[in-house]
C-alpha cells in the first residue's frame, strides 16, 4: 500500500499540468483578436526575416532554413512571452558565436502585424518546457497557414 501512494500523488500532480487550448490574445479594444486585427498576410516572409536579421548582432553570421508560409496567431501572454497576435513566421536560425563558430539550428518565431515585427522568440535547448511551447506555436501557425 506504501508504494501506491508516491504513484496517486505522481498521477494527481500530472493531470493538473493538462494543457488546454490557448486562449486570444486581446486587441486594442479588448475584444479577441481575429485576422483582421493582423493586417494583410505578408506577401513576402523573406523580407520579414530580413528585418529581423538585421536587428541581431551580427546579421552576416546568420544561417536561415526551413521558412514557413505565414499563418494567424494568437496567444496570451504566458511565463514565456508577452500576450501577441499577427502573422508568425517560423523558421530554423543558426548563429555565429563569439568565437566564429555555430552553435546549431534553433527554432524561431517572428510575428508581423500590418505589416511590422511586433514579437519574436527563440528556441532556448536548456529550457524543454519553453522549446516545446515555441515548437506548438509553430505548428499552429503551419497548420493555420494550410487553412488559409
Amino acid at each position: 500500500m506504501k508504494s501506491l501512494k508516491p504513484v496517486t500523488l505522481a498521477a494527481i500532480v500530472l493531470a493538473g499540468c493538462a494543457t488546454s487550448a490557448p486562449k486570444p490574445a486581446l486587441n486594442a479594444q479588448g475584444s479577441p483578436a481575429t485576422l483582421a486585427d493582423a493586417g494583410p498576410r505578408p506577401a513576402s516572409t523573406a523580407i520579414h526575416v530580413d528585418a529581423f536579421k538585421r536587428q541581431l548582432k551580427d546579421p552576416e553570421g546568420v544561417r536561415i532554413r526551413g521558412v514557413q508560409a505565414p499563418g494567424f496567431l494568437s496567444a496570451e501572454s504566458s511565463i514565456f512571452s508577452r500576450a501577441f497576435y499577427g502573422w508568425a513566421i517560423c523558421f530554423d536560425m543558426n548563429t555565429r558565436n563569439g568565437m566564429g563558430g555555430y552553435g546549431g539550428f534553433r527554432k524561431q518565431l517572428i510575428v508581423v502585424r500590418n505589416g511590422e515585427l511586433v514579437a519574436a522568440a527563440s528556441e532556448d535547448p536548456g529550457r524543454k518546457t519553453q522549446a516545446a511551447w515555441l515548437l506548438d506555436l509553430c505548428e499552429q501557425a503551419k497548420l493555420a497557414a494550410a487553412k488559409s
